[in-house]
């Protein structure tokens, strides 16, 4: 879906650079990709840590709501985000994946890597991938981002924000006993 529609915007001359798929979402559908081709702990781990609730925020918060409800672009949005919610949750109810905080260590490498490449993109072609430079449109960030300014500052509290989020996504695996696969 997200391929069609770049090479629609693409070949009608609509095509801009904050199309690239450098969003944690977009980031999660390379993810999605990669799994469903060859699954590994460090893609299942990017997914449950980081692509669950990016796609969840997006879905509450939306950044593509200036497009009327039925718009092909708002329901594509819609859809995409919904199945990067989805793709982890089937992979976690058929036990194929089962989220282990001792995993953590591949998420924080791929967010090494990605958040460098991503400021350096933003700088680049001005866009904001991930948010770094400007939260969201009327997400929870725009008041972080009204505290804290822009720069370092923002984006160390970011950071501070997702090691909360995780122990809250990880706790109640490490607390739960562990469970024979739902499918085997």
């Amino acid at each position: 879906m997200e391929l069609f529609k770049d090479i629609y915007l693409a070949t009608t001359g609509q095509w801009d650079p904050n199309l690239l798929p450098f969003h944690l979402c977009g980031f999660g559908l390379m993810m999605v990709a990669i799994d469903a081709i060859r699954p590994n702990k460090t893609t299942q781990t990017i997914l449950y840590s980081l692509t669950i609730w990016g796609a969840v925020a997006a879905e509450i918060f939306p950044d593509w709501a200036y497009y009327p409800l039925l718009n092909q672009w708002a329901l594509q949005s819609f859809v995409i985000h919904a199945l990067l919610i989805t793709y982890p949750l089937m992979l976690m109810v058929s036990g194929e994946m089962v989220p282990n905080w001792r995993d953590l260590w591949r998420s924080v490498v791929f967010l090494c890597g990605a958040v460098p490449f991503v400021l350096w993109v933003n700088a680049r072609l001005q866009t904001n991938f991930f948010f770094l430079n400007t939260a969201a449109p009327g997400s929870p960030l725009g008041p972080l981002q009204h505290m804290f300014g822009h720069g370092a500052l923002y984006i160390s509290v970011i950071i501070m924000l997702l090691g909360v989020l995780w122990v809250v996504m990880y706790l109640p695996w490490a607390l739960a006993p562990r469970r024979k696969p739902i499918l085997a």
